[in-house]
């Protein structure tokens, strides 16, 4: 898991090769379609998933703010933002569970177009009377021209919007690193997604 994370913040780092822009949206998100990873071309794809739930202790409807205990009894103080719909409908004992999902997928292909990078976003919330839900996506596509590749170290220079420049190693999960050549394209999708739900347990 520590591997899969420290990758993934490797090849994020890459977005600060490009200048994005953004569109955001408070509209049912669309599914965003998973990268196509053709098995002739070199290419990889990495996420992790966390799941995490905890239990509602406390509550002040005035002040909006929370006493949350997670699985080891530790408490935890949260105020609620005005973007929290349906804060009252929040009971003491209540489940609020969170899901985070990362992913990086890399596709390596002969050069279309220049360097180029963009970025969206799109949040969904509950629907008034309900209990507060959030669902939250953020896709940020890049592409960048490999300028130096070495092969035995699989470390690889890339050349990306506005031509700033990266060096970074290679995770193994790219596959047929040795099919990639100097001047070749390499096009990356990094999707964050994030939920967060309000649950009364079945008893």
């Amino acid at each position: 898991m520590k591997k899969m994370y420290v990758t993934l913040m490797a090849v994020a780092l890459m977005a600060v090769l490009s200048a994005c822009a953004t569109t955001k949206q408070e509209a049912p998100a669309a599914p965003v379609a998973p990268a196509v990873v053709p098995a002739e071309k070199p290419a990889g794809i990495v996420g992790q998933t966390v799941v995490e739930t905890v239990m509602v202790d406390a509550i002040d409807y005035k002040n909006r703010t929370l006493v949350l205990k997670d699985a080891d009894g530790n408490s935890h103080f949260m105020k609620a933002g005005p973007e929290i719909r349906n804060f009252p409908q929040i009971k003491v004992g209540d489940e609020v569970i969170t899901e985070h999902t990362q992913s990086v997928a890399i596709l390596v292909d002969k050069p279309k177009g220049k360097p180029a990078g963009g970025q969206a976003q799109a949040i969904k919330r509950a629907p008034l009377g309900a209990k507060p839900a959030m669902d939250a996506i953020n896709v940020i596509g890049i592409s960048a021209t490999v300028e130096k590749i070495d092969y035995d170290k699989r470390m690889i220079t890339l050349k990306g919007p506005e031509g700033k420049v990266i060096t970074t190693k290679v995770d193994p999960s790219l596959t047929r690193f040795n099919e990639v050549k100097k001047g070749d394209m390499i096009y990356m999708q990094i999707t964050e997604e994030f939920a967060i739900r309000v649950e009364t347990p079945k008893k």
